[in-house]
């Protein structure tokens, strides 16, 4: 014997608890939480101030690079580096900017994806 109920009501919507595709994709990538995603929402979060996906192995021999010795630079720093066509490896090394330097350290602009 099989009971039925009545239809449950439908449930309040919430305008503050919409997530756009596009932010949620971007946050997933970020390893961001849903408290991180709604205040992107919300417009309480800066994108800016999101730490930065670092790129752990190198994409030609999937062997893992060191762990970074220096502090990351600022924004700035890394614009400079494409510009001047030298940049700073992960260790304080001068290499090119998409380069490696001879202790294994990839530049910052490797380690963040950008190049």
């Amino acid at each position: 014997m099989s009971r039925s109920y009545p239809p449950r009501p439908p449930r309040p919507v919430d305008p503050t608890d919409h997530v756009p595709l596009a932010t949620a994709v971007a946050a997933s990538d970020l390893g961001t939480t849903r408290d991180t995603i709604h205040s992107v929402v919300r417009g309480t979060f800066d994108l800016d101030d999101a730490p930065v996906h670092h790129v752990t192995h190198d994409p030609d021999t999937g062997l893992p690079w060191p762990e970074p010795s220096v502090p990351e630079p600022e924004f700035l720093a890394l614009a400079q580096f494409l510009f001047d066509a030298v940049a700073e490896a992960t260790d304080g090394c001068l290499v090119e900017p998409d380069g490696v330097c001879t202790h294994g350290h990839p530049s910052w602009l490797r380690r963040f994806g950008v190049l």
